[in-house]
């Protein structure tokens, strides 16, 4: 969208990041959590001051064309969301490279494939959940280990467990029948 007095154009990911800081803010929310695209240094998130908790999931080769051409490159674009202030959390990653990357340069993140906690057990396990549902396993196991870290003992992991149970994005891992 392009303001008119201003001349100020956001992209729609922008825009409605920016609608929701301000809709946070309006509610005096206790927090609020972003999902970040693209990620890293550029990403509209940052304009927020303040990151309690960042967490990085699996780092390949999509968006290269924004992000970098290497491993290397992509990572540190993606690992720029993380502020000084915040604890870093990183998941499971599929190339050895991102790994040693971030263990050199953040050796302050959290590692979620060191952590034992029960809790993120049962997102492990796709066989205990609904086949149409369409969660990243491991995405969603990271999402409920940071979670109740954050939580302490408020965090109730039955039902975010029950929450997911049928969790559906039309279009996204969709199975359909042609009849040509």
């Amino acid at each position: 969208s392009h303001h008119p007095e201003t001349g100020i154009s956001l992209t729609f990911f922008e825009l409605t990041t920016l609608i929701s800081m301000m809709l946070f803010q309006k509610k005096e929310s206790d927090f609020g959590l972003f999902e970040i695209g693209l990620g890293g240094r550029l990403d509209a998130v940052n304009a927020h001051p303040v990151a309690h908790t960042t967490i990085m999931t699996s780092i390949g080769y999509d968006h290269q064309a924004y992000l970098g051409d290497t491993l290397e490159e992509i990572t540190r674009e993606k690992a720029a969301i993380a502020k000084p202030e915040s604890t870093f959390w990183v998941g499971q990653q599929s190339y050895r490279e991102v790994d040693i990357l971030v263990e050199n340069e953040f050796p302050q993140s959290k590692r979620f494939k060191d952590i034992s906690d029960p809790i993120s057990a049962p997102w492990r396990h796709r066989s205990s959940f609904s086949p149409w549902c369409t969660i990243n396993w491991d995405h969603m196991a990271l999402a409920v280990e940071v979670s109740a870290q954050i939580l302490g003992e408020t965090f109730r992991p039955e039902l975010a467990y029950q929450a997911c149970q049928n969790v559906r994005w039309p279009g996204r891992f969709d199975q359909r029948t042609c009849s040509w």
